[in-house]
Parts: C-alpha cells; structure tokens; sequence
C-alpha cells in the first residue's frame, strides 16, 4: 500500500511475530512549524533577510547586504564555496501564503530573492558532505521547509508492543507529496481505529492479551490478573494511558 492510501489517524499492521507487533500509523502535523522543528538538527541554514518574515531568529546576517554576505564566505557567487559547503539563493513566493525554494518563481509582482541557504565548511566537513552534496542537502531542507509551512506534511509513526506490554514509538516525517507515493508493505491494510482493536486481533499471535477496552466488570480483570503478572500491566497500562484510553479499574486492581 502507498503510503498516500493510508488514512488519517487509523492504524495498519506491518508485521506480526511471536516477539511483537509492529503498528504504523499516519497523522497530519500541527498547521505551525517552526524553523527548529524542520532544521534544528540540520547543517543547513536559511537566512531571510525580509523585515516582515522570520525564519532562524538567531539570524546573523539580517542587516547585512549580499556584497557582506560574499565577502563573509569569501565567494563571489552563489554555489559550492572554495573552502568547502555550499551557498544558494533563497526566493519567496507571498500570495496568499509564503513559499520558499532555491530557484526562482519567475513571478515578477509576488516573488523575490530574500536570502540564502548555506552549509557552512566547518558543517559539510564534520557531515563529510561533498559541494554537490551539500548543494542537494541544501534543496531537500529547503523544500521541506516549505512543504512544513504550507501543510504538505504528514507524520508516520512506527508502534512496536512487545509480549511484555511495552511500547517503543519511534516517530518521523513523511514531507511532501514525493514521499507519499512510497509503498509499505502491510501484513494487513484493515485501517484500523486503535492500538486496542489491532491487539484484539493479532495479540494471540504475538502471545499479547487484551486487557482494556472491553473489560467492563471488576471480575472478569481478576481473571486476567492471575493469568498476567503485575509488571505486564503496568507496562499494557502505560501504553493505553498513551492513546487516551480509560483503563482506570485496570489501574485500581494494580494498586
């Protein structure tokens, strides 16, 4: 299944085994996001020179002109940089909106060029990042940046819940229309509404039991207490507290 195909907030099943259960799930991402949320972690750096629009608030370079800029990197045009890393130009788009992107929009009333984008040498040497390297890794944030600001964005998160009732979550982006034509591979493609319907299923095969949502009468979670030790329900509880679930009569039994 592509991942476009997937539905919003529903839960597939990748894979089943005796050790796990391993879940994916696809999310919209919050409308704001900020510079740190796309590239905080990256060697890329965008710079907006433009009054009305912050985008790295740590911006060195604001009041500086495109001469400065090229006389600070030692470079007299833009592309990779003779010491090492890369420098491109930073266009935006505003109609109704803000776009970003390294090339022109070829739009004379509403784009201009209102920065740059850059690897420093320092950074490209520590990432071991060639100039052409650099020079992709510098469009790629770029665009992801602007799909982020401009609702082109979509989080996929990986559950695995092991027999103990553990969950780990590793979560990360699926940026752009690009990435959602990717497929994954599904045990099964039955989108499914929670956590709890898909151990309802498939627990027996991953020696899981279902201890939440349908047990309703204090009797019926003794029965399960003496089947389960006390550390797999704290462990199946944490992982239902995390889905907005009440399991509050599960909790009182534990205590």
């Amino acid at each position: 299944m592509q991942i476009k195909d997937m539905k919003n907030g529903k839960y597939y099943v990748e894979k089943v085994n005796k050790k796990e259960i391993i879940v994916k799930y696809l999310d919209s991402v919050p409308e704001y996001f900020s510079y740190w949320d796309v590239l905080g972690d990256s060697p890329v750096k965008m710079i907006c020179m433009d009054r009305d629009y912050e985008i790295d608030d740590s911006n060195e370079f604001k009041e500086m002109h495109q001469s400065e800029v090229f006389e600070r990197f030692g470079i007299t045009t833009y592309g990779v940089m003779p010491d090492g890393g890369a420098i491109l130009p930073l266009y935006r788009l505003s109609h109704s909106g803000d776009s970003f992107s390294t090339t022109d929009f070829c739009d004379p009333w509403d784009s201009w060029m209102c920065g740059f984008a850059y690897i420093s040498a320092a950074d490209a040497k520590e990432y071991g990042l060639d100039g052409i390297t650099c020079i992709q890794w510098i469009r790629s944030r770029v665009q992801e940046y602007d799909d982020c600001i401009n609702g082109c964005a979509y989080e996929l998160k990986e559950i695995a819940i092991d027999p103990t009732g553990d969950e780990i979550i590793e979560s990360y982006f699926v940026i752009g229309y690009k990435q959602m034509e990717e497929d994954i591979l599904l045990a099964d493609d039955t989108p499914y509404d929670s956590i709890f319907d898909v151990v309802d299923k498939f627990g027996s095969q991953a020696g899981l039991v279902m201890v939440g949502s349908d047990v309703k009468d204090k009797d019926e979670i003794k029965e399960i207490l003496t089947t389960k030790d006390k550390s797999f329900l704290e462990g199946f509880t944490t992982c239902a507290e995390l889905f907005g679930l009440d399991i509050s009569k599960i909790k009182n039994i534990i205590k």
